[in-house]
């Protein structure tokens, strides 16, 4: 690929393409370089995502990964295993998080077919709290504590724990987000369990996952899928209801709440 592609990038000028992309094939380079133009607006994060891959893929070459295809999760956990012990907790955290995030935009460009990085955990943050949030029936708003550690870093990786049990991982790396509730619970009769998941993209298509089940008085459940067409226009992002790839709807699945169920369906225009 023309290096000319390559300036286009700010803050990262004559970007040199690490050995394992510069060998794959233009599409590859291409999705690699789009990563960072199209993903990233803060300069000093593109500039931080940007080394920290390059460090990533020129371990993975010396480890004798023969191709960004061939990056597996034991690759991941190896080299977040060793930078974690010879340089800080969070640094290992930023890193994996910008790893996770490279993937998850190949794998959205169908360049790889899974996130290597996707099961692999880093050293986490924990928050206590003292306010409990304000909440809306089955579901938790964004904790207050989270959403100002969040506004200042592009990589969050939080653990809040509940005030009678259990607790909230919350991540975001790039343009995923994840929630994942293990025995969560603030007045010890409502728990919840299971996990939310935001994969975003501002060209394409984005999608919403949750597998959640609420315990208590009023049980709940949310199993669900909503895909969404691209996010940020002038109007709401439209919800996709064709096909995906398995053959099932794009949005699909239901949400139940004190012994009333809404399925996707009737999100239908």
């Amino acid at each position: 690929m023309k290096s000319a592609s390559r300036d286009l990038i700010p803050s990262i000028p004559a970007l040199a393409l690490p050995a394992l992309i510069a060998t794959a094939d233009e599409r590859a380079q291409r999705r690699f370089l789009e990563f960072f133009a199209v993903t990233i607006r803060n300069p000093n994060t593109r500039r931080a995502y940007a080394r920290g891959i390059g460090e990533f893929l020129t371990w993975c070459e010396g480890h004798g990964v023969p191709s960004i295809a061939a990056v597996q999760p034991l690759h991941v956990a190896g080299y977040i295993e060793e930078l974690a012990g010879a340089r800080s907790a969070p640094t290992a955290k930023l890193r994996l998080a910008a790893i996770r995030h490279l993937f998850d935009w190949l794998v959205m460009g169908q360049v790889v077919p899974v996130n290597p990085a996707a099961s692999v955990r880093g050293p986490a943050h924990s928050v206590r709290r003292g306010k409990t949030p304000d909440r809306v029936p089955y579901g938790l708003s964004d904790m207050a504590s989270v959403a100002t550690y969040a506004s200042k870093t592009a990589a969050v990786d939080v653990k809040v724990f509940g005030r009678a049990s259990g607790s909230i991982h919350y991540v975001r790396a790039g343009a995923r987000t994840e929630k994942t509730y293990t025995n969560f619970s603030d007045d010890g009769r409502e728990t919840y369990d299971g996990q939310e998941m935001m994969l975003a993209d501002p060209r394409g298509r984005s999608t919403y996952t949750a597998d959640v089940r609420l315990t208590g008085p009023k049980p709940g459940v949310m199993a669900m899928q909503i895909t969404s067409g691209p996010l940020g226009g002038p109007r709401p992002a439209a919800i996709i209801f064709a096909p995906d790839e398995p053959g099932k709807p794009a949005t699909r699945g239901y949400v139940q709440f004190a012994g009333q169920r809404l399925a996707a369906s009737a999100l239908l225009p």
